[in-house]
């Protein structure tokens, strides 16, 4: 719920979506047919959607449902998100030929990710240090945005409040994996399944 708000923003604000990932996308085939699935990315998903975007030919639909398995155990999920954000090689790729909303996605996810880094950071020092007072605050904070935002399209989406609830935990215990691999990903990109 909370990267559906990322994508409407992406494509309606932005006008450059990150990704339309590969288990929920449709093609037109004449569109592959002029521009086949890259085969020398390990992300084929993201390098065919910058491509797409190139040509201006993306729009992402939030009332379009699609159903996923999820990884299964957090192994497996480390090795899902060890691909998903090998996205390096597709950066320095095509960055230069998609247009200005692609970049503005671009940028803005590097500081998204460097702003969570850097909020865990002061939140660990406010820790160390003993003011709890100020991190309670921060992760209070931040969790009325995670709750509110999750909370807006799960009500648009038909999603009952209490699963909202049960998956909070598994997104903050999933942030941090997130972004140690995303910055992993774009020094050394996993290049094998």
């Amino acid at each position: 719920l909370i990267s559906t708000s990322s994508k409407i923003l992406q494509n309606r604000v932005l006008k450059g979506v990150w990704v339309l990932p590969g288990c929920a996308s449709m093609w037109e085939t004449s569109f592959l047919k002029k521009n086949p699935v890259p085969t020398d990315s390990f992300v084929e998903d993201m390098d065919e959607t910058w491509a797409a975007q190139i040509k201006d030919y993306v729009n992402f639909n939030p009332e379009a449902v699609a159903r996923t398995d999820n990884p299964a155990t957090l192994k497996s999920y480390i090795k899902q998100i060890k691909r998903w954000y090998s996205c390096g090689v597709v950066i320095r790729k095509r960055f230069w030929d998609v247009r200005l909303g692609v970049k503005a996605t671009t940028l803005w996810i590097f500081g998204e990710s460097l702003l969570f880094l850097g909020f865990l950071t002061l939140l660990g020092y406010n820790l160390a240090v003993g003011n709890h007072a100020s991190a309670v605050l921060m992760i209070g904070v931040d969790l009325l945005i995670s709750l509110a935002v999750a909370c807006y399209w799960g009500r648009k989406f038909g999603v009952k409040i209490r699963q909202i609830l049960r998956g909070l935990p598994a997104f903050y215990l999933l942030r941090l994996p997130n972004a140690l691999y995303f910055w992993k990903s774009m020094i050394k990109p996993e290049r094998k399944w």
